[in-house]
């Protein structure tokens, strides 16, 4: 259980090794809620979808570019998915949703 909170203290940054290994309420504390931009308050999902459209903005221009997107049946439906697994992928993974 020890090595789990050593890989979680390496990934986030977090000082966990000074307030005990096995205090979840102390850790959850540092990880943030909302991003602040100005004194506006975003949520993490807001944040995640604008990622999410542009990664897969990215991808559809490079799918035109080298002209793979013939071969979709509707590249406007196949940009939909690709928006909504990117936002998944970048709340899951990167983002703390």
């Amino acid at each position: 259980m020890l090595e789990i909170w050593d890989f979680i203290d390496w990934c986030l940054g977090l000082k966990i090794c000074e307030i005990g290994p096995f205090n979840k309420e102390l850790t959850m504390n540092y990880i943030p809620q909302e991003f602040t931009l100005g004194g506006v308050y975003f949520p993490p999902l807001l944040i995640a979808g604008i990622l999410g459209v542009l990664v897969a903005a990215l991808t559809a221009m490079l799918l035109n570019r080298y002209r793979l997107s013939r071969f979709l049946y509707n590249p406007p439906l196949v940009f939909l998915a690709l928006a909504v697994i990117y936002t998944g992928l970048i709340g899951t993974f990167l983002i703390p949703v």
